[in-house]
């Protein structure tokens, strides 16, 4: 579980639940987490640009229209696995 956990610049922890690339963009699909209290918060998903500059790893909000492209995106993905 731990190697799904990345540090956003602001401190606030995120478990990665999906990657995906968009529109030749990386994103992913996360939950907030609290390692110090074992806890994800599963009434929030967040959809983040990820990119990496100087050679570390960023991430970017991203507005309504790309978080509802790339859930479609995902949710297509998923389909086509089952």
């Amino acid at each position: 579980m731990k190697d799904r956990i990345i540090e956003l610049e602001n401190g606030t922890m995120l478990y990665v639940l999906e990657r995906e690339t968009y529109q030749n963009k990386n994103y992913i699909l996360g939950l907030k987490c609290d390692l110090k209290n074992d806890a994800i918060d599963t009434d929030n998903m967040l959809v983040l640009e990820v990119y990496t500059e100087n050679n570390e790893i960023k991430t970017k909000s991203v507005d309504s229209d790309v978080v509802n492209n790339v859930v479609a995106a995902l949710l297509t993905k998923f389909r086509k696995e089952k």
